[in-house]
């Protein structure tokens, strides 16, 4: 098996596809509340307050969904950045820092 480059490993799919991303225990356990809390409430409105809890959780899907993208970004973007930094490693420094890499 050969290592594809981060680029690649995107490219193909591979990461940075959030869908790919493990759910962790303590997500699908609040998820499960959260199912089961609103599915209560749903039962116990109006019509009325009904329409209006539909709108307001159609509302607050559509914020989260654009913080989770903007978090992305900004973590690219940083990765990106940190990736510039090491690469323009100073040439007296840069040897120390390829012995540091291969040697962990």
């Amino acid at each position: 098996m050969t290592l594809k480059s981060a680029i690649m490993q995107m490219y193909y799919g591979e990461r940075g596809n959030y869908e790919l991303t493990p759910l962790s225990e303590v997500y699908r356990e609040r998820l499960k509340a959260y199912v089961q809390n609103d599915a209560e409430l749903c039962k116990a409105l109006t019509h009325e307050q009904l329409e209006l809890h539909k709108k307001t959780t159609e509302s607050l899907e559509a914020l989260h969904a654009e913080a989770v993208e903007n978090n992305y970004l900004e973590g690219f973007r940083f990765g990106f950045l940190m990736g510039l930094d090491v690469s323009q490693t100073p040439p007296q420094n840069r040897e120390m820092f390829q012995k540091n890499l291969t040697t962990k």
